[in-house]
């Protein structure tokens, strides 16, 4: 049961008592939830905070956290964006949602939100948008999530 955090939310989502990350992380801490991480853009994106470093560590230091192998997340991201299919300018988002499976994505980037849920890019299952509080029940679907060794 794995979930993208767009960088648009890091900072909303670090806050674990922000009314929207709230049912992120008790998902995380008490329901066997995971955040799926993987690839270069999305490293060099965490990597821009140390805050937002030292949070993600300690998540995988905890089992909250499923890497994917970059080398794999990078080569689809590369495809991505030779296909011109995509409207957002995060192909390497879609790529880890590919090659992960996850597929519950926490954003509030309405191109990304289009390329998410474009059948085309993420289906079997379709991708999902948590964007608030409201949206907790879509936790339940990232179980399509491959756990990564």
């Amino acid at each position: 049961m794995c979930l993208i955090v767009d960088a648009n939310r890091f900072g909303d989502f670090l806050d674990e008592d922000a009314p929207d990350s709230q049912p992120i992380w008790d998902w995380l801490k008490r329901r066997g939830g995971c955040l799926v991480l993987g690839g270069s853009k999305y490293q060099t994106e965490i990597e821009k905070s140390p805050h937002t470093v030292a949070r993600f560590a300690e998540l995988k230091r905890s089992g909250r956290v499923a890497s994917v192998p970059s080398s794999a997340v990078d080569a689809r991201h590369v495809e991505l964006e030779a296909s011109g299919a995509l409207r957002s300018d995060d192909p390497h988002v879609i790529a880890l949602a590919a090659v992960s499976g996850a597929r519950t994505l926490y954003s509030f980037d309405d191109a990304l939100i289009d390329d998410f849920r474009d059948k085309k890019l993420i289906d079997e299952p379709r991708g999902k948008v948590y964007k608030r509080a409201e949206h907790r029940h879509l936790l339940g679907h990232t179980r399509g999530c491959r756990r990564p060794v």
